[in-house]
């Protein structure tokens, strides 16, 4: 039989607020953007949130380039992402995060860290590896927490959010996909790229 010894600090934790496991509207920061690739090349950037209650999802991945370089439609999104969050520019560099194992050194794209930034999360089932169903949770749109602007009208230099009520009532929980190797998925509806006119 084991014993137990209070840990107070471990008790507090019991009833925080946990893991974004509901499809919905939530504003927050980003706490990690670490460039991923997939077994077949597929590049692009794994993002872990943190909405304003402390709930937080991790693993938000969006797929950008295939291994020829090709665009995904997953480009798109990164550039709603940059937009809204105000980030001309970003390049990957060492950033050490806790693994399975202890810290480890990853590529991150630390310009958008800790950025406030709205999140349109929508979940989505998923087989594991051992047989069993698990949820994750996948960006379907992205917007400014403050204005609830969308990248395309903080583009076009819009003072009125129109375009988030309607994003909002589309969402909605996402089928199963079928099990694939680490294949590119579409990410979200937000389209917005980078321009010499753009207004930040």
């Amino acid at each position: 039989m084991a014993t137990y010894n209070l840990n107070t600090e471990t008790a507090r934790q019991a009833d925080g607020p946990g893991y974004i496991q509901v499809t919905g509207k939530y504003k927050g920061k980003l706490t990690l953007a670490k460039a991923i690739e997939s077994t077949k090349g597929t590049t692009g950037i794994e993002f872990a949130f943190e909405d304003e209650s402390g709930q937080k999802a991790n693993y938000l991945s969006i797929w950008t380039h295939k291994a020829n370089g090709e665009e995904l439609s997953g480009n798109r999104t990164v550039n709603a992402i940059m937009t809204v969050t105000r980030t001309k520019t970003m390049s990957g560099k060492p950033f050490i995060v806790k693994g399975k194992d202890g810290d480890e050194t990853v590529e991150a794209y630390t310009d958008l860290h800790g950025k406030p930034i709205g999140l349109l999360l929508a979940r989505e089932p998923y087989d594991k590896n051992d047989g069993s169903e698990g949820n994750k949770m996948v960006i379907e749109g992205v917007f400014d927490p403050e204005s609830e602007l969308t990248a395309s009208e903080i583009l076009d230099r819009k003072t009125n959010p129109e375009k988030l009520s309607q994003m909002v009532m589309r969402l909605k929980d996402r089928p199963k996909q079928a099990r694939t190797n680490a294949a590119p998925q579409r990410t979200g509806n937000a389209v917005a790229d980078l321009s010499d006119d753009c207004p930040f």
